[in-house]
């Protein structure tokens, strides 16, 4: 009798230990699902519609900002990966009544971070047909989005192709960084 008690307590632990190990396996399995949300609350800034439309400079450049959550799928991501997400979401944003985005998709190419100055650097491509009004507005939007999105940015340089110029595309001095909001 003890030896069938002994089969059965050994057969239960067994079997105890095999479900508890398929547990764990199943719960490792759904960490791995789960990946971590990096949330940002960015400012994005567009331009004034009556700026641009009327020439009506008292509205200023840009109008108030929208704000807008992005989502970042896991916390890996380094800080000009950030950056570059919330530009993005700059350019391919189509702003409400009142505003217009003078940025069209992928007209920036990359972002360096260095301090508190950021690099943006733009396609030569994508800003060759730029009017001089667009150039400013442009610049504006980038530079204010990145200041009240990111505290901390206290200048926005610009590059284009990864080369200093003296302007984006013949109008904007871009040749020192941008230190104050341009609204």
């Amino acid at each position: 009798m003890k030896k069938v008690l002994e089969l059965i307590l050994c057969a239960v632990l067994i079997f105890s230990a095999t479900a508890l190990t398929a547990c764990e396996d199943k719960d490792d399995d759904n960490v791995k699902e789960k990946k971590t949300v990096m949330q940002i609350k960015a400012k994005l800034y567009f331009a004034n519609e009556d700026y641009i439309n009327l020439g009506d400079e008292s509205k200023g450049v840009v109008a108030q900002p929208v704000e807008k959550t992005i989502e970042l799928e896991s916390d890996d991501h380094d800080k000009e990966d950030i950056y570059e997400e919330v530009l993005k979401s700059l350019e391919s944003y189509v702003p409400g009544s009142g505003q217009i985005n003078c940025l069209a998709n992928d007209m920036i190419d990359g972002v360096k971070i260095f301090g508190d100055e950021v690099i943006v650097d733009m396609e030569s491509d994508k800003i060759t047909s730029i009017s001089d009004l667009e150039e400013k507005v442009i610049i504006a939007q980038i530079v204010d989005t990145l200041m009240d999105t990111f505290p901390k940015i206290k200048k926005v340089r610009f590059t284009v192709d990864e080369n200093n110029k003296d302007t984006l595309n013949g109008h904007v001095d871009i040749t020192q960084p941008f230190s104050e909001h341009i609204k």
